[in-house]
């Protein structure tokens, strides 16, 4: 489950539907305030406002790089209107906070902190901070991601390197540490963004991109 700003973000989702694998759900948020969910081929519409009542979510990169509304930013966002308790991480704290400012305004709950999620003892922190404030972690979004375009002669190998740590060693390191936790309540759900962007002038960004699917697809989502 992932959403965007009035407009349609399709994205592919680990579950274990009839097939056990991935499933691509396109979610318009309309400004009424509903969401027509396409699903098998099917639509329906959903009222907002309870969806994740009770539930607890982490969401990475839950700030904005810069003015306006990213991903990660709408999805915290999203989330705590649909009644869940939210734990924005970001490297940038003070883009967490901000984000931790428009729940707090809505009335939601939100706790903000700063880590660099391609370092394992920072995955740790974020993780045991989420614990600390809700007690759980039903859901867990991993949000992070980063473009250095270049082709594989211009690419060197210390950005192959960083594009790889944020992007796709992140969603390792995350699902590392949530998924005990998952497992230990007999259930969670996990959401890993990626990006069709085979077709970017780079050659790091779709590589990790290709690699955070069949990451999703095998890892062993509650």
């Amino acid at each position: 489950m992932t959403f965007g700003d009035a407009r349609t973000r399709t994205y592919l989702l680990g579950s274990r539907g009839a097939d056990d694998g991935l499933q691509a759900i396109t979610y318009p948020i309309i400004s009424a305030g509903w969401v027509r969910a396409r699903r098998a081929g099917c639509y329906m519409e959903e009222d907002m406002g309870d969806r994740l009542k009770g539930k607890a979510a982490l969401v990475s990169g839950a700030g904005s790089s810069g003015p306006g509304w990213g991903n990660g930013k709408a999805t915290a966002v999203l989330f705590a209107r649909e009644g869940a308790k939210v734990l924005a991480a970001d490297i940038n704290l003070d883009a967490a906070l901000e984000t931790k400012r428009i729940i707090g305004g809505e009335g939601g709950v939100c706790e903000a902190v700063s880590g660099d999620v391609s370092r394992a003892s920072d995955v740790a922190a974020i993780v045991d901070a989420c614990i600390t404030a809700f007690g759980r972690i039903d859901v867990l979004h991993n949000n992070v991601g980063i473009v250095e375009v270049g082709g594989p002669v211009e690419t060197t190998e210390e950005s192959w390197d960083r594009v790889n740590d944020v992007n796709l060693k992140s969603m390792f390191l995350t699902c590392k540490r949530v998924l005990p936790q998952m497992e230990r309540r007999g259930k969670g759900a996990i959401v890993n963004i990626a990006s069709v962007s085979g077709n970017c002038a780079a050659i790091t960004y779709p590589a990790v991109s290709e690699s955070e699917v069949g990451g999703s697809r095998h890892a062993p989502l509650l």
